[in-house]
């Protein structure tokens, strides 16, 4: 039984990324960049369960003790008036629009600059042709590629081989970040997704910040048709205090259902193939 999978194929920052790029006022709930009588208002139209617009939950718990009620509105009050002072936080903590934004911005930055990658993938799977099945367990695979001014001996860019920048909210179930010494591991989570495989649109969540899996016709065949389903792949991402992203891991859970056409002493054949099985790609990256 033959396998008919191929493997990988397919802003910069104005100074570098730090805590204090992303650090907001405890109180500053409409993020405006000061604490004031409009904040404590919000914060208590908020605790009683008003409708407030604007409102950054994570800068009202002032306190915190774990909620947001008239003591987080006094305070900031008398911060507003000088009383009290208030402290900084991690927006990039709580905020997942900062996060989202702050990752692709620090892909973008770390590949302009990458000069190696050393990645290993491991692929295990179930695949079933005309509905006999067969185990496969492969890897790890290591390779290491250079690259010389963003590009490697064969012209592909780091975006070839490790997840690209282009995820947006609507795209991800979930994104957390949480302090890794003086930098962030970042977790993102991409939604689930179906895609035809013969159509790179960037648009498909896999292609936008995961690392899809291609597939691609050979000498004596040609697939009819090739869907592959992603059940949710897992993005963990190390970025340093300067906004390099130093590692990936991806893990990318997914089934594919393809019809290939060949031909046999010329008469026309048909095969139905059918995968389900498991990537986990680990990348390290080195930069300038």
């Amino acid at each position: 039984m033959k396998k008919f999978i191929s493997i990988l194929t397919a802003l910069t920052f104005a100074a570098a990324l730090t805590v204090g790029s992303s650090a907001a006022l405890l109180g500053d709930v409409n993020k405006d960049g000061k604490v004031n009588s409009m904040d404590a208002l919000s914060i208590l139209r908020y605790s009683v369960g008003l409708s407030v617009g604007d409102f950054k939950s994570y800068l009202a718990d002032i306190n915190g003790d774990g909620a947001v009620n008239s003591v987080d509105a006094l305070t900031a009050l008398r911060i507003s008036v000088g009383i009290e002072e208030s402290k900084n936080v991690d927006t990039l903590l709580y905020d997942q629009e900062e996060m989202l934004d702050f990752y692709n911005k620090a892909i973008d930055r770390t590949y302009e600059k990458t000069k190696k990658l050393r990645c290993t993938l491991e692929d295990e799977c179930d695949i079933y042709i005309d509905n006999e099945g067969e185990h496969f367990n492969e890897g790890p695979e290591e390779y290491e590629i250079d690259f010389v001014d963003g590009k490697d001996e064969e012209g592909y860019t780091p975006y070839a081989y490790a997840p690209a920048s282009s995820l947006n909210l609507m795209m991800v179930s979930d994104i957390k970040f949480q302090k890794n010494g003086d930098g962030y591991i970042a977790e993102v989570y991409i939604k689930p997704e179906t895609v035809d495989n013969f159509i790179m649109d960037k648009l498909y969540y896999q292609y936008a910040g995961g690392m899809p899996i291609i597939y691609q016709n050979g000498d004596e065949f040609e697939y009819v048709f090739c869907l592959t389903s992603y059940s949710g792949t897992y993005v963990k991402a190390e970025i340093d205090k300067d906004g390099y992203v130093t590692s990936f891991y991806v893990d990318v859970p997914y089934s594919t259902n393809s019809y290939i056409e060949y031909y046999v002493d010329g008469e026309c054949c048909h095969n139905e193939i059918k995968e389900e099985g498991r990537r986990q790609h680990h990348i390290y990256i080195e930069t300038v």
